[in-house]
């Protein structure tokens, strides 16, 4: 659309005016983009955690102590 293919996320952020770049616009995308990235990654941690509670759903929380003995089974295909 603009000619060019964007290299970061500030390539696809709207600019006010291409030809005058001021210090004060500079600082409010700066600002804009930080506020992107912090909900951006608030929203993968929220996906992050929504996902590992339905992978687990069903399965017991079992906590080893250092003493415990366990049976470890490893599949032959995997460990020849």
């Amino acid at each position: 659309m603009y000619g060019l293919n964007p290299l970061i996320l500030l390539d696809l952020l709207p600019m006010p005016n291409i030809y005058v770049f001021k210090h004060k616009d500079a600082q409010a995308k700066a600002d804009y983009a930080k506020k992107l990235h912090e909900r951006v990654k608030a929203q993968i941690e929220t996906k992050n955690e929504n996902y590992a509670k339905q992978a687990n759903k069903g399965r017991k929380k079992i906590v080893f102590e250092l003493s415990d003995w366990v049976w470890v089974h490893m599949r032959k295909e995997r460990f020849p």
